[in-house]
């Protein structure tokens, strides 16, 4: 899928409409899999990581959980779904990524992050605000 082609673009509301659905798909536990997440500058692993001695580039933003998996695979979901708003990806796929992360990491830090469930839909409940931020 050419993420920049004008017959995959969508509007903010159908996004938004398809992270409505993916969030029911998780409340009702279609739960995927995925190797780890690396991309845009957010890792998801399952121990926290060594700061870099290495002053070249900016460290990633580690996310630390138990649900690796279960995360990586809703960070595609939502990769997937967003990326059919089209137009400049590279110019907000940082922001958009690090916004995933930082909702995953207040979750976990708030202790919503009993089940696989409950940390995605904590993931969910930002990312169905996010749509508009990148039209």
């Amino acid at each position: 899928m050419d993420p920049k082609s004008p017959r995959n673009s969508k509007s903010a509301d159908q996004v938004a409409d398809d992270v409505r659905a993916l969030a029911a798909r998780v409340a009702r536990g279609e739960i995927g899999t995925a190797r780890a997440w690396g991309g845009a500058d957010v890792c998801i692993v399952r121990r926290p990581r060594k700061p870099s001695e290495s002053s070249w580039g900016s460290e990633p933003k580690y996310v630390v959980t138990k649900y690796v998996a279960e995360l990586s695979w809703l960070f595609e979901e939502l990769r997937d779904i967003f990326y059919q708003l089209g137009g400049d990806i590279f110019g907000w796929k940082f922001d958009f990524f690090g916004s995933l992360a930082d909702a995953a990491e207040f979750a976990i830090q708030m202790g919503k992050d009993t089940s696989p469930e409950e940390l995605l839909q904590a993931v969910l409940d930002v990312a169905v605000t996010l749509p508009p931020r990148y039209v």
